[in-house]
């Protein structure tokens, strides 16, 4: 019989995770740790990941803790920061497995930096005010470097390091505070409004890559004024199509960059890949694109095909892109495009778009069906029976790059360079491609 703790303590209102274990655990005097002990299957790592996460959680985890805490497993999901998913930070497939709790992998610190703008596990913020009737309590919005000011009692939030300093606090400032808050929720205007947030506030950076939390430990007034910026620049609206670019200030509102022309496809996102194939690059795109690394050069003209094919805007195309790339390459290809235009070649390059596009839907590759037969060791050993010989890392490195034309997922090796791959592509590529369509067939019928 599973173990369950005698009594249920309610939550409290937006309550993280890590705060209602810790509380929950001083009221029966015991530390964390020896109180998720009790959870079924729990090992020294489980316990670790389960304490110190708070992230997101599997169903199976999340069943097993609702079970032991007397909860609804809707009650521990939404205490988990995965209830921001699609908004305020991008978890996918992958990025899960790297906070599952029962991932038998150790690792030092779990990889928050991948799922947007939230603290790391490490640190602990509150507000003063909040936390004097309920010490333990700890709310999911303090995990968002973006939350900076209790609305509540207009206070700083602050760590145990940190003293507390004199700011300014100017009505745009608990405006922009408040409307962050309001986008909270997952919809696809709220995901693209914090895309954008990211970027900017990345751009106004004044310290590097320094988190806003803690620059606002040390000059809040500063922090303050960087995130009300990036607030409005994420909230504005109306650039002119792609012309003009190197005149546009701050490079804001890229979202809405479109391709001069469109071609009018309507629902092929299938055929078009995360990176362009690398033929296709070559031949139109490598020496418009010259000296960007081959694989910035594929994405680049990716998203570029993508809009040419569409006439959607560089978010919606930027939206196709695993979550983990979209910031970068949405950088990737702001930067490349001005600079085409100081070059005079950016009609060009969509010219070349255009003649990408056709190549692609000629060829009418399922991409998407290839990202999941890639994720199928069925694909890795049909791909190596054709060369035994070949290096394993090459083979699955090789499958994911060239054959499905998407990322490097966190296990498989992505550290091969462009010319490696590239070599490997030519020797055994057309036998891979072989064995791979026979299989592909075989799952289809």
């Amino acid at each position: 019989m599973a173990t369950r703790l005698p009594l249920r303590i309610d939550p409290l209102p937006g309550e993280w995770w890590r705060g209602y274990v810790v509380r929950v655990a001083n009221f029966y005097g015991v530390r964390p740790r020896a109180l998720l002990a009790l959870a079924p299957g729990a090992t020294v790592l489980t316990r670790h990941r389960m304490t110190w996460s708070g992230t997101v959680a599997t169903a199976e985890a999340v069943v097993q803790l609702a079970d032991l805490f007397r909860l609804e497993p809707r009650e521990v999901d939404r205490m988990h920061l995965s209830t921001f998913n699609g908004s305020a930070i991008r978890i996918a497939d992958l990025d899960l497995d790297l906070f599952d709790p029962n991932n038998p992998r150790r690792s030092s610190k779990h990889p928050t930096q991948k799922v947007g703008l939230i603290v790391s596990g490490a640190e602990d913020r509150w507000c003063p005010q909040c936390i004097d009737p309920s010490p333990d309590y700890r709310a999911m919005t303090w995990r968002l470097q973006t939350h900076l000011i209790c609305l509540t009692h207009l206070e700083l939030l602050r760590s145990a390091d940190q003293a507390p300093g004199n700011f300014t606090l100017e009505p745009e400032i608990l405006e922009a505070q408040a409307h962050l808050l309001s986008r909270l929720d997952p919809s696809r205007d709220n995901a693209a409004f914090f895309v954008d947030l990211e970027g900017h506030l990345r751009r106004t950076n004044r310290r590097g890559w320094e988190p806003l939390h803690r620059r606002a430990g040390h000059d809040p007034d500063a922090a303050l004024a960087d995130l009300t910026g990036a607030v409005r620049m994420a909230l504005a609206r109306g650039y002119p199509d792609a012309q003009g670019l190197t005149q546009w200030p701050v490079q804001a509102r890229t979202r809405h960059i479109r391709a001069p022309h469109s071609l009018g496809f309507k629902d092929e996102w299938n055929v078009f890949p995360h990176l362009l194939p690398t033929p296709v690059f070559v031949s139109e795109f490598s020496d418009l694109l010259y000296p960007a690394r081959i694989r910035d050069g594929r994405a680049v003209a990716a998203l570029g095909t993508v809009m040419s094919a569409t006439g959607c805007d560089l978010y919606a195309a930027i939206g196709l892109m695993p979550p983990g790339r979209r910031i970068r390459n949405l950088s990737k290809f702001f930067k490349q495009l001005v600079l085409l235009e100081q070059q005079g070649r950016a009609e060009r390059f969509w010219h070349q778009c255009q003649v990408a596009v056709r190549a692609i839907v000629e060829a009418g590759v399922d991409y998407r069906a290839r990202e999941a037969i890639c994720s199928d060791r069925g694909a890795f050993v049909a791909a190596i029976n054709t060369e035994p010989s070949a290096h394993q890392g090459m083979v699955r490195t090789w499958l994911v790059d060239q054959w499905a034309c998407t990322y490097t997922s966190s296990r498989i090796r992505p550290s091969i360079l462009d010319r490696s791959i590239e070599d490997f592509d030519r020797r055994f590529g057309p036998a891979m491609c072989t064995a791979l369509e026979r299989l592909s067939a075989e799952r289809a019928a």
